[in-house]
């Protein structure tokens, strides 16, 4: 695992993961269902295709975790020092600012639990 975003995901959840109060996963985006569940899926949501695909995650330009902080969302976007936010990226995270949710983009381990301390803290 050479990829430096991962390495930061994984440090994150291991640290995070630690707190009483912190529920945090990663944000499976892309991930899908194939076969029988896919299928049962899509007619629950109406959203059957001829090859029943049903994707998982919170959609394309979504942060890459999901942390719940004493019950407040705080979503996580993992960058490396030199990671840039792509426009999809920029685009839901406004719109999910815009509805009250709190998304950052993060680059270390510290500024994860800074984020986390101020959902804590109401700030």
């Amino acid at each position: 695992m050479n990829r430096p975003e991962a390495i930061l995901e994984r440090n994150i959840l291991l640290r995070l993961g630690q707190e009483a109060d912190v529920l945090i996963a990663k944000n499976e985006v892309g991930g899908s269902f194939h076969g029988a569940l896919a299928k049962q899926l899509c007619r629950e949501c109406r959203a059957i295709s001829n090859r029943y695909r049903f994707t998982a995650g919170l959609g394309t330009g979504s942060p890459d975790l999901v942390c719940l902080v004493s019950g407040t969302a705080a979503l996580m976007e993992l960058k490396s020092l030199t990671g840039r936010i792509r426009p999809e990226q920029r685009q839901w995270h406004e719109a999910a600012a815009k509805r009250g949710v709190r998304v950052r983009v993060i680059d270390s381990v510290e500024q994860a639990v800074e984020f986390v301390e101020e959902v804590r803290s109401g700030k």
